[in-house]
């Protein structure tokens, strides 16, 4: 049976709105996380390495530590799309295929040696990295001691591949 409002006009049933809602819901997170890039279990996000680095207690948001992280992860993110734009392969490498930026300062180094934490979107912090066939050049460039650990010669240790893989 229909439902009326105050004014007799039918109304749709309370079930169907909120299936209509729960539907458009879930189609908002569909294209939300198809824009997003891949997440990997065994690395953290952006998100989670500044949480970390600035032992700030997770989920609690307003405080003026929280909003700096989300000022850096944006910066960061904008960075990225612009690092991406700029190199088109990964530098150790060469492909073109599942690229990342990794930081050469690493967000942990960032925040425990007291740089400036303007660095995490800086884009010349950043280096391009592939995570290709698992983790790839990501991996074993720039985390090659484990993901804890940041390479601080990452883009040395790129570059040295890179001239391997031209010579041959």
């Amino acid at each position: 049976m229909p439902l009326a409002d105050a004014k007799g006009a039918t109304m749709k049933r309370p079930e169907n709105i909120f299936a209509l809602s729960l539907v458009l819901i879930l189609a908002s997170f569909a294209i939300y996380t198809d824009m997003q890039p891949a997440v990997r279990d065994d690395h953290p996000s952006i998100e989670a390495e500044i949480d970390a680095a600035m032992v700030t207690q997770p989920g609690v948001y307003g405080s003026p530590v929280q909003d700096l992280r989300a000022e850096y992860a944006a910066a960061y993110h904008r960075a990225r799309v612009a690092k991406l734009k700029e190199i088109d392969h990964c530098e150790a490498c060469g492909t073109t295929a599942a690229l990342e930026c990794h930081h050469v300062i690493s967000v942990d180094r960032i925040f425990h040696e007291g740089l400036d934490p303007k660095l995490i979107g800086d884009e010349s912090n950043l280096i391009v990295l592939c995570r290709t066939n698992g983790a790839g050049c990501h991996k074993a460039y720039g985390h090659p001691d484990g993901w804890g650990k940041s390479n601080p010669r990452v883009r040395q240790d790129a570059e040295r591949a890179s001239k391997t893989r031209m010579a041959l």
